[in-house]
């Protein structure tokens, strides 16, 4: 007896028999394996920079990032999850399908996901499951298509119980960080998707089901690269302030963020952190330390509004409060000289009058570019 080599013979017969599904998932761990290289995929910027999506950069842009977001995945256990589950669901579906209508359904179902994620919400998001879960749809719909109803999909015990779970997995995540707006677009994009790829869809028929269901995700991709109005205000009021921030604008900046009419709720965090930084360029000092002070309470781990408030109270002649802001500075961005060199000048200049000569020169390295983590995006990634 030689279990062990049946064994593996056996799920390599498996991988081999489903050659799209094998292939899509080894493109997703060899994604993996480059970003940690060069990073670790729980960190955002390593994120940012291996293509998960965030609506700020989508909406500057780079939409290349709905597609490529559903190979990236964040952390080994997220990969391992998707790799593994999405297996036992996308080989059926591809052996039902054929390997390029699966193919078509999973890429799809994966841009429709990333593109829904962007649409509902502000964060960083990566990972396969918006594809996934439009395969979870095509099974379904292969089910219904073979037992004749929703209805005795529904009654069918095994079916029953796996409806119920993709249903509390949207519960879950609700509460977990998972990306369920990726997941419902997919699962969507997927039910959709089945419908015009059906096996027993041919001819006459293939073509209009197909332009329906791509005229819909088209509609829905191009709703996700630009902001919506009404439901995307504020994101675009903070757009244009960004883009006034980076060209020097600050009056702009000023006037857009009075329109975002900010009131100190959670969303607004990068909103009045670009305020504090036109404020004190402006060198409206009370104001600046007034809106650090705000900002810092929904953002208390962003080194540079320590530095914006020390400059502040610097000018405002509370050099002990500013020592304070400088340390906290040092404490959240140990590699930043600019705190550990203020702090030195704050210690040199205590007690006596303060001149303008050095002030401005710390105002213009402090404030002159607003680091990464100043954006928008959630603080932490979420995955789908």
């Amino acid at each position: 007896m030689e279990p062990a080599p049946q064994k593996s013979q056996g799920a390599l017969r498996r991988l081999l028999a489903a050659p799209a599904t094998t292939t899509l998932l080894l493109a997703c761990v060899l994604v993996f394996i480059a970003a940690e290289r060069t990073g670790s995929t729980k960190d955002i910027p390593t994120l940012i920079r291996f293509g998960a999506t965030w609506r700020g950069l989508v909406w500057d842009g780079e939409w290349w990032r709905l597609f490529s977001a559903m190979f990236l995945h964040i952390g080994v256990v997220h990969l391992v999850w998707n790799c593994w589950g999405g297996f036992q669901w996308a080989a059926p579906v591809e052996a039902a399908l054929g390997s390029w209508r699966f193919l078509v359904l999973y890429l799809l179902s994966g841009l429709a996901g990333s593109a829904v994620s962007v649409i509902g919400h502000d964060v960083v998001a990566a990972g396969a499951s918006g594809a996934l879960f439009g395969v979870v749809g095509a099974t379904f719909a292969l089910l219904r298509i073979k037992l004749g109803s929703w209805k005795a999909l529904w009654q069918h015990p095994v079916h029953q119980k796996n409806l119920g779970m993709a249903a509390l997995w949207f519960v879950v995540g609700a509460f977990a960080g998972f990306d369920n707006f990726a997941h419902a677009g997919g699962l969507a994009a997927g039910l959709g998707l089945t419908w015009a790829l059906r096996p027993d869809v041919r001819g006459a028929q293939l073509g209009p089901r197909l332009g329906f269901v791509g005229a819909a995700l088209a509609a829905i991709v191009l709703a996700s690269v630009r902001p919506l109005p009404l439901l995307h205000e504020p994101a675009r009021l903070f757009a244009l302030a960004r883009a006034a921030d980076e060209s020097g604008d600050f009056d702009r900046v000023l006037s857009l963020t009075d329109a975002w009419k900010v009131t100190g709720a959670a969303e607004d965090g990068p909103a009045l952190t670009l305020r504090t930084r036109a404020l004190s360029e402006k060198a409206r000092w009370p104001e600046t330390e007034a809106t650090a002070t705000q900002a810092i309470q929904l953002r208390p781990d962003f080194a540079y509004l320590f530095q914006v408030r020390a400059l502040a109270r610097s000018h405002l002649g509370r050099d002990q409060e500013a020592i304070a802001d400088c340390r906290e500075a040092q404490r959240l961005a140990p590699e930043e000289p600019w705190p550990h060199e203020f702090e030195a000048e704050l210690h040199q200049n205590s007690g006596r009058r303060r001149r303008s000569s050095w002030a401005p020169r710390y105002a213009r390295r402090s404030c002159g570019q607003m680091p990464s983590g100043a954006s928008g995006a959630s603080t932490r990634p979420w995955t789908c």
